[in-house]
């Protein structure tokens, strides 16, 4: 009978098992969770000293689980850390959980992003949501869909009111299109507006489906209605359409319907305004339709919408078409040499009327004063290329100025009267313009009639000369061309109307309320 060894324990079992044992346990009892949890006394479970929640003791993975997402302990840390903010140690603010305001958030998500309502039943989103705040309470879909009809009440609500405590006028656009995929017809409404801070905005006044009538007498009686409905009937300047026949209808009998209270300032001269960028895309279209099939070859390769952008890409890989033409015997479209110094050309023209166009597509900043100088030097550019000894850029020429001509007349005042309200400008680039495109005799004439504009529209928004504190200002006249035609305090630099105008200055405060 052999002797246990002294390695070896009495009750046969090896001190090498013991030490085994007994550094598992220890490097258990050492881990960081257990200073957030009290071990029971059969050591099989545990329980959290923050909640009280027992756990079956498996390992740590899901002790430290269950530390993650522990709301109790989250509150005590928030806790001890306004504890120590009080004491004057730096700490993170703690953020306090609100179920309306939360509720309200959900609700301007949904719409924002065009969610759907089902969403709030999807699983993971409610798992995820729960995760993220349990004590957030996700509703049915039915009471989600009455939380952003309520959004929807407020936000009109506050709009009107807006709008009825505006002291300025408002400006309209206008616009139908057609869905492709059901083919159904929209309307939108727009209004913008320079608040009292000077900051621009647009709100959608009206959204709607439209039947198969789209006449302007239809058009006009929606407009009407909605324009009571947020009583700015008496404050609408202008209105901006695109060319479609109907809008001229429509825009005829708005212009009639608020003449009759003479709501419109100058009985409705500037009312109707024309989409410039409209104008420009029709202009384009004419010009390269009256060139024919120069550009074929180029289209069939690329297939783009924006013309200049296709042309001005597919002169960088000028050479790779080439390599293409002579590696791929069907490739048929490749330009001849001759066209790819055509397309040159035309790009160099095209050019103008897509910068013009992105500008003026601008959304966060005031467009009106941008409109002048943009147009004034396509039209310079038209009369150059008119001249041109290519035969092609000069059809293209003459087709584009045809339709630019009427749109020309129509609206080159207006788009002065804007220009020259920014201080960064006067009459003096109006004259200069006028010089180039008209000559000397015909552009003192068309000058004259700017001026006449402004002090037209000075005199109908200054106050009374019967007031007590306009008694000893100078005239509506003299002060108005005074200010329209000194040098302007940076005019070479771009500045913002506020900085200028925001002034106690009776002058000055009539021209702001102008512009």
């Amino acid at each position: 009978m052999s002797v246990p060894s002294s390695m070896d324990s009495i009750d046969g079992v090896s001190n090498s098992s013991k030490r085994k044992k007994l550094s598992g346990s220890q490097n258990t009892l050492r881990s960081n969770v257990w200073l957030e949890f009290e071990r029971s006394k059969d050591k099989q479970s545990a329980i959290c000293k923050h909640c009280k929640e027992t756990f079956r003791v498996n390992g740590t993975s899901s002790l430290r689980n269950h530390l993650n997402r522990c709301f109790m302990k989250k509150q005590n840390e928030s806790g001890q850390e306004r504890s120590r903010k009080d004491e004057g140690t730096p700490s993170t603010k703690m953020i306090k959980f609100c179920q309306e305001r939360s509720r309200k958030d959900f609700s301007e998500m949904i719409v924002k992003h065009n969610y759907p309502f089902s969403m709030v039943e999807h699983e993971y989103f409610r798992k995820f949501v729960n995760n993220l705040q349990p004590h957030f309470d996700l509703k049915h879909r039915n009471t989600v869909r009455g939380d952003i009809v309520k959004l929807y009440k407020e936000e009109k609500n506050a709009l009107y009111s807006i709008l009825g405590k505006l002291s300025s006028r408002v400006s309209l656009t206008t616009d139908l299109w057609t869905a492709q995929c059901t083919r159904d017809s929209y309307m939108c409404l727009t209004v913008h507006y320079i608040d009292d801070d000077w900051v621009l905005r647009n709100k959608i006044l009206n959204f709607r489906l439209m039947d198969c009538s789209q006449t302007g007498s239809e058009l006009e009686r929606i407009i009407m209605k909605c324009l009571f409905d947020w009583n700015v009937d008496k404050k609408v300047s202008t209105i901006t359409v695109d060319n479609a026949s109907s809008n001229d209808v429509m825009v005829s009998l708005l212009k009639a319907n608020l003449n009759q209270d003479k709501l419109l300032v100058f009985n409705g001269k500037f009312f109707h305004i024309r989409c410039t960028t409209h104008i420009l895309n029709l202009i384009v279209k004419d010009g390269l339709s009256a060139m024919g099939n120069t550009l074929n070859r180029i289209r069939e390769s690329c297939k783009w919408n924006s013309t200049y952008q296709m042309i001005s890409t597919a002169l960088i890989y000028e050479k790779a078409f080439k390599r293409l033409h002579m590696k791929d015997e069907d490739f048929k479209t490749n330009p001849s040499p001759e066209e790819w110094v055509l397309a040159q050309k035309i790009c160099t023209c095209l050019k103008n009327f897509y910068s013009s166009t992105m500008s003026l597509s601008g959304m966060d900043y005031p467009t009106a004063d941008l409109y002048f100088s943009n147009v004034c030097e396509i039209h310079i550019a038209l009369l150059e290329w008119k001249k041109s000894v290519t035969e092609e850029v000069k059809k293209m020429a003459d087709s584009m100025y045809e339709k630019f001509k009427k749109y020309w007349s129509s609206c080159c005042l207006i788009l002065a009267v804007a220009f020259v309200l920014n201080p960064g400008f006067k009459l003096k680039f109006v004259e200069n313009y006028y010089s180039i495109i008209y000559g000397d005799y015909e552009s003192a004439f068309q000058t004259r009639k700017v001026r006449e504009a402004m002090i037209e529209i000075y005199s109908e928004y200054s106050p009374p000369t019967t007031n007590p504190l306009f008694t000893s200002q100078p005239s509506s006249s003299s002060s108005s061309q005074q200010l329209f035609e000194e040098n302007s305090p940076n005019s070479n630099i771009s500045i913002r109307f506020e900085s200028w105008y925001q002034v106690d200055d009776d002058l000055c405060s009539t021209v702001a309320f102008s512009a």
